[in-house]
């Protein structure tokens, strides 16, 4: 089940890290594609989803 899109990469995502979860599953995710770059992303484990970081 599709339940969010989220955009930064230029081409294909071909890895996905994630860092230890806090208090409520939020983590930070990393993603690597083939344009050659990172992305680090929040993931808000209360809704499930790519959120805006808190920090």
């Amino acid at each position: 089940k599709l339940t969010q899109i989220v955009f930064g990469h230029l081409d294909v995502v071909t890895c996905l890290a994630r860092s230890e979860s806090y208090i409520g599953g939020d983590c930070y995710v990393l993603s690597g594609s083939r344009d050659a770059t990172l992305l680090l992303w929040y993931w808000n484990g209360k809704h499930s989803s790519i959120g805006e970081n808190p920090g």
